[in-house]
């Protein structure tokens, strides 16, 4: 690229700060909610109800304005109309306590230089909340999380046959996002969850708990996974977001306690953030298989319309049905295009190379793409990036490895998500239910810190020796 767009790439990572410190100063500051439980105020009317200095506040305000998030008319503040929902911390598709967090880690990010430079951990530096709202903020960030994630993961486990299980053990399951789905999906009316974290954490499941019908089937150990002991006899182990936040020995200690608590037949399941040394490969590679695949089908096709053409006979062969296209050119793109449709839309956003590959497309919030998303990516958008390949270019330079079609439509191509370990003992599929009504579990006390064992800066486990784990 030319050296002014090189300049300016650089810089672009550094400006970015600037508008991702206004909108977690704004978080914060609870600054959107009363903005919207108003209708809007002005500087004065916002200052005085938060308690804010008027001054530095009009400058993040104006910040605001410039990002578009906020919209001013005359002297009136309003949260602009399509992020109300996310901006909003009493709906319930808020995305603020993701906010915050980030904020909270933010703290100890600008510290990064200084800790690379003495190798201690970077010193906690408290923001404007104290420590109680800053671990709820966590836990129900990762309820944020886990909101985009749980449909499509379940959808995936029931599909392979790996919700059968009697007993669940959700280990550091907070807010029990993963154990409401997978009850759900349970074909076993009589499953139990248990949800395993500290009690602050649990605080939320246990309200979810007292309102859902799946209520009664769900257990809480109150306690810290990484010292203290875990529930017996599970024949399923869920661990989600975990293992990639704490060095090798702490992630192998999880996993023989893990282990060791499953009966005969049981499963450990993980979703989590693995490393790939290459990341065009694995997308590359899922393509060149589809193709394959549907180049051995086409052939088979076009293979008895073939034979009759060296006897002499035209018909779907000959060259006059669109343009230069017979009528056998149209159908097989046809067919082609339905393959990477129908597989997309109904496979959970995986054709078969994907699924060899551990693959799957999602849109941008996450979600599973609608038919009219993939309909349009598979025919236009791959037209487009097939003009001299260029779009399928798109994908090396991209940091997201997005090519020119996942742009047109708002797709990404991600890595699955869910691996799943090699089972101990007979599959669980197979083996039949002898339900039992589990006993009533109680944890051991909680240590004093409430941040032990989660991902809060300045408080990990692998913080002391910079260790990370190997995936």
């Amino acid at each position: 690229m030319p050296n002014s767009s090189v300049r300016e790439y650089l810089l672009s990572f550094a400006n970015a700060c600037q508008s991702a410190f206004a909108l977690a100063a704004a978080s914060e500051l609870d600054i959107f909610t009363e903005l919207i439980k108003r209708n809007g105020a002005t500087l004065s009317e916002l200052s005085k109800a938060l308690d804010l200095d008027e001054r530095r506040l009009n400058y993040l305000l104006a910040a605001l304005v410039t990002m578009e998030i906020l919209a001013k008319s005359e002297n009136l503040y309003v949260v602009e109309k399509q992020f109300v929902p996310y901006l909003d911390s009493r709906n319930s598709a808020t995305v603020l306590p993701m906010l915050r967090h980030q904020a909270n880690c933010a703290r100890g990010w600008v510290q990064l230089a200084t800790s690379i430079k003495t190798g201690a951990p970077a010193p906690v530096i408290p923001g404007v909340n104290d420590e109680k709202v800053e671990f709820q903020d966590f836990i129900l960030a990762m309820d944020v999380v886990s909101k985009r994630f749980v449909s499509s993961i379940t959808q995936q486990l029931f599909e392979q046959d790996l919700l059968r299980f009697e007993k669940m053990l959700d280990l550091g399951g907070a807010s029990g996002s993963y154990s409401f789905a997978f009850l759900e999906k349970n074909p076993n009316p009589k499953s139990k969850a248990i949800i395993f974290d500290r009690p602050e954490a649990l605080r939320e499941a246990q309200i979810k708990a007292q309102n859902s019908e799946l209520g009664d089937r769900l257990d809480f150990y109150s306690g810290d996974f990484y010292k203290d002991p875990y529930p017996q006899d599970v024949d399923f182990v869920w661990i989600s977001a975990i293992i990639h936040q704490q060095n090798k020995e702490a992630t192998s200690q999880m996993f023989r306690h893990s282990f060791n608590s499953l009966r005969p037949g049981g499963l450990v399941a993980v979703r989590d953030v693995f490393i790939n040394k290459d990341q065009t490969g694995p997308r590359a590679a899922a393509y060149l298989i589809d193709r394959a695949i549907l180049l051995a089908g086409l052939c088979l096709v076009r293979l008895p319309f073939g034979i009759a053409a060296l006897f002499g006979a035209g018909g779907p062969t000959a060259k006059d049905f669109l343009f230069d296209h017979s009528f056998l050119d149209v159908l097989c793109w046809a067919l082609g295009a339905a393959y990477f449709v129908l597989l997309t839309y109904f496979c959970g956003g995986a054709t078969l190379g994907k699924r060899v590959m551990r693959l799957r497309l999602i849109r941008a919030d996450g979600e599973l793409p609608r038919f009219l998303d993939v309909l349009y990516r598979e025919t236009v958008g791959r037209f487009l990036s097939g003009i001299l390949c260029l779009g399928y270019l798109m994908a090396l330079a991209d940091r997201e490895h997005r090519a020119f079609h996942d742009w047109l439509c708002g797709t990404a191509v991600v890595y699955d998500g869910v691996t799943l370990p090699e089972r101990r003992g007979p599959d669980p599929a197979k083996y039949a239910w002898t339900p039992t009504e589990p006993a009533a579990l109680s944890g051991p006390e909680t240590p004093e810190n409430p941040f032990a064992g989660n991902s809060l800066p300045g408080r990990s486990a692998d913080e002391e020796n910079g260790d990370a784990p190997e995936t």
